[in-house]
């Protein structure tokens, strides 16, 4: 589609290399676009929509996720994903531009991740509490536990995106590391 306005451009008599440019503004335009309007979805419609059901429901449990922000939480990642999938047919599939874009749309993808996991910790803590026999667990050391290793793999992963190699490789890197230690 890019290259259709690029020659349509060309054959308007604007020279080859401005009309390039043009068509990857208006590319990358797009997808912006493409992002605030996968944003709006998300939060207009599926927010909405969900918080409105588990309000109609009589169960307790979708009610502590929806105090504790986790569906709220997980409708941050519609842009990223928007522009994950969109850019490279923007930028080109090979271009540095691609790469450095792709990512920084993963490590968001990471932080709402952890941000949506880091909530549902919580939200379980407070669902278990309310039965009988959570009351006299230590659900908050439990929950503490979780998200130090939930951190510390998000952390792993992070620089795996960053440096582009596996994150298999830094696990096993971590591996020899502490048995050498």
């Amino acid at each position: 589609m890019l290259s259709v306005f690029e020659s349509w451009l060309v054959d308007q008599g604007v020279a080859a290399s401005v009309a390039a440019m043009a068509t990857t503004a208006t590319g990358i335009l797009a997808v912006v676009i493409l992002a605030v309007v996968a944003n709006m979805v998300a939060k207009r419609l599926f927010l909405r929509a969900v918080v409105a059901l588990a309000g109609r429901t009589k169960t307790n449990w979708d009610d502590v996720l929806t105090e504790r922000l986790v569906f709220h939480r997980l409708a941050r990642i519609a842009p990223a994903l928007a522009v994950y999938f969109f850019a490279p047919a923007v930028l080109g599939a090979d271009s540095s531009a691609t790469r450095l874009v792709t990512a920084g749309c993963l490590l968001y993808s990471v932080v709402v991740i952890v941000s949506v996991l880091d909530g549902l910790l919580n939200a379980t803590v407070d669902i278990v509490r309310g039965f009988p026999a959570g009351s006299r667990l230590p659900l908050t050391s439990f929950a503490q536990v979780g998200k130090l290793v939930l951190y510390g793999v998000a952390v792993i992963v992070a620089l795996s995106v960053i440096i582009g190699e596996s994150p298999a490789l830094l696990f096993s890197g971590l591996g020899v590391m502490t048995t050498v230690l």
